[in-house]
């Protein structure tokens, strides 16, 4: 099947997770996500084998190429798309059938070249053209924030409003600590406490 998606090319193509139809003997659902140079999302959907846009392309929420489309695999109905224009959409239907509406928008440093959800929906990676990374959460009232940044670094905790100072786990290598080194039984287990967050963060994108 081939689609005329994006104006000038499409730039991404996102995947649904697998869902049934209501009221159709239970058939699985293929939806897919696109972004692209015409700096739209569009959501598709087929039926019989024919692919057909759900709905016109959403909301305009881009000024540059969408770069990425990202479907979070929580089994809820939401896109997070990014973009050149160093902004992140969240976009969510509730229900099948009711129009995709901009739920969040999330202003980022650089130019996003992708992005990619953890394994459970939970935590968005951003990524940028300078090769660095930025972890967002999403919060009670819908917003995301930072919760922690990647590099060739390693991983920083960005520390919490009112909390300490932020954490930085350098992948490969012990952590930098103030005053005299740590040695012995201390050492170790900080060092085991450091590489279990690590290892955190690598099992939430399913990387172990």
């Amino acid at each position: 099947s081939v689609m005329q998606a994006h104006a000038c090319g499409a730039q991404s193509v996102s995947w649904a997770p697998i869902c049934t139809q209501q009221g159709r003997d239970h058939a699985p659902l293929m939806r897919l996500a696109t972004g692209g140079c015409d700096n739209s999302v569009c959501i598709w959907k087929c039926d019989g084998e024919v692919w057909s846009l759900e709905s016109s392309s959403l909301m305009p929420a881009h000024t540059d190429w969408v770069r990425r489309v990202a479907w979070r695999p929580d089994g809820t109905s939401t896109v997070a798309s990014g973009s050149w224009d160093k902004t992140v959409a969240v976009w969510k239907q509730e229900m099948e059938g009711q129009p995709w509406r901009q739920v969040s928008t999330i202003s980022v440093a650089g130019k996003v070249e992708s992005l990619a959800w953890s394994v459970t929906g939970s935590i968005l990676a951003v990524s940028f053209d300078d090769g660095e990374t930025s972890l967002y959460k999403e919060t009670y009232d819908g917003r995301f924030e930072e919760i922690g940044k990647c590099g060739e670094q390693g991983y920083t905790e960005l520390a919490k409003p009112g909390g300490g100072s932020p954490t930085t786990n350098a992948f490969g290598a012990p952590p930098p600590v103030a005053g005299e080194p740590l040695v012995g039984d201390q050492g170790a287990s900080l060092n085991e406490e450091l590489a279990a967050q690590q290892q955190s963060v690598l099992d939430s994108f399913g990387l172990t």
